[in-house]
């Protein structure tokens, strides 16, 4: 189930359902649930979304490429012309594909018009790792292309269930797991503006959904999920960065075309001044699953980052009040480093750290890779004194 707080692009759904359907997985549509507020993401949010990125150059914020700022953006900024799930099968869809296609059409090429000859020409050719954007230009240009995703969306509407917003609550007697799309540390408000993804990357849109329903917070168990390391994808600041976690295997990639926008995936010890600032965004976790300890084994030894310092070798924190807290975040390195002789006492100092319960450890990408506690162990927080 997809609720409104999701972010949907139909044509990605079916190209991963029509996968799914190759592997022989069953039923693969007729188990889409989607909340027909759920905004819409299309092909001419994803071309605008790339074409935007490109213009920054070396002053990149970091994207995947695939529309979601701009959709975003679009329906706060333009709600008229958003699409919701529940427009797909309507006969106003063709406007508002057009009405954004040449709206955000004229306003970039305005973006265009003002770059140098090179910086123009750079546009039809993949430069110093940034993809170029011809086939996101055609498409906006493309008088042709509204009618081939009408139909496209149609067909999709015709296949899945558009629900309501009451159907979380005649289904959460079934048990129910909301689970993020990005990490906390992108958060639209207090990540590490402009590297951030525009969403609530906090616990807020799944206690919305339940307070709507009754249902009561104090039911549920929140739980906060780390690697064993650190990592970043493409732009913004990343002070736990290390050349020892170039060992470790490249990290898979949806596609070689997601892969070019959002950048080179960097890797660094656990960081626990992250971790802490990750804790403010979310307010609180009941318990802690930390994964990729196979991987963590890897390294010299288990390190966690505990504090940083700045150019003039004064401690930093982060703190949500601190709109400069990006800029001064770029002059950090780390400054008190724990090295751990065991597993046990690197995760002991995580859940101390974060005064907190590991419950669950995971050494690889299956279920059966997953270590679930028993209760007599679990690994908590020392007192706090």
């Amino acid at each position: 189930f997809l609720s409104r707080f999701v972010l949907v692009n139909p044509l990605n759904i079916i190209i991963e359902g029509n996968a799914l359907h190759q592997l022989k997985v069953p039923n693969v549509f007729e188990r889409i649930y989607i909340s027909k507020n759920a905004r819409v993401v299309t092909p001419f949010h994803v071309a605008a979304n790339r074409i935007r990125e490109w213009s920054r150059g070396s002053r990149c914020h970091g994207t995947t490429g695939l529309g979601i700022g701009e959709c975003t953006q679009d329906s706060i900024m333009r709600p008229n012309r958003t699409i919701l799930m529940g427009d797909l099968a309507s006969s106003d869809v063709g406007d508002k594909l057009d009405s954004f296609r040449l709206g955000v059409g004229l306003e970039l090429l305005n973006v265009l018009h003002s770059k140098t000859p090179h910086e123009y020409t750079r546009c039809f050719n993949e430069q110093d790792g940034i993809p170029s954007i011809v086939k996101d230009l055609e498409l906006l240009a493309d008088v042709e292309a509204t009618a081939r995703i009408v139909d496209s969306y149609k067909k999709f509407a015709s296949r899945i269930s558009i629900v309501d917003d009451d159907f979380l609550k005649e289904n959460l007697s079934k048990g129910v797991v909301f689970e993020g799309a990005q990490g906390a540390l992108l958060h639209q408000d207090s990540g590490f503006t402009p590297h951030v993804s525009w969403s609530d990357t906090s616990f807020e849109n799944a206690d919305t959904l339940l307070a709507e329903i009754d249902y009561s917070p104090s039911d549920c168990r929140r739980i906060g999920v780390t690697r064993a390391y650190s990592t970043r994808h493409g732009a913004g600041p990343f002070v736990a960065e290390h050349d020892d976690l170039k060992v470790l295997e490249p990290e898979a990639v949806p596609t070689p075309e997601i892969a070019r926008w959002q950048g080179k995936f960097r890797r660094g010890y656990l960081d626990m001044v992250m971790l802490k600032y990750a804790l403010d965004i979310v307010g609180y976790v009941d318990e802690i699953h930390v994964s990729c300890m196979d991987e963590a084994k890897l390294l010299p030894d288990y390190r966690i980052i505990e504090s940083y310092c700045d150019y003039n070798d004064k401690p930093y924190i982060p703190t949500l009040s601190d709109p400069n807290r990006t800029e001064k975040l770029k002059t950090c390195k780390p400054e008190m480093i724990s090295h751990c002789r065991s597993e046990e006492r690197f995760l002991r100092k995580i859940a101390q750290g974060l005064c907190s319960t590991v419950t669950c450890v995971g050494y690889g990408p299956k279920v059966d890779d997953r270590f679930l506690m028993p209760v007599e162990n679990t690994l908590r927080a020392f007192p706090l004194r």
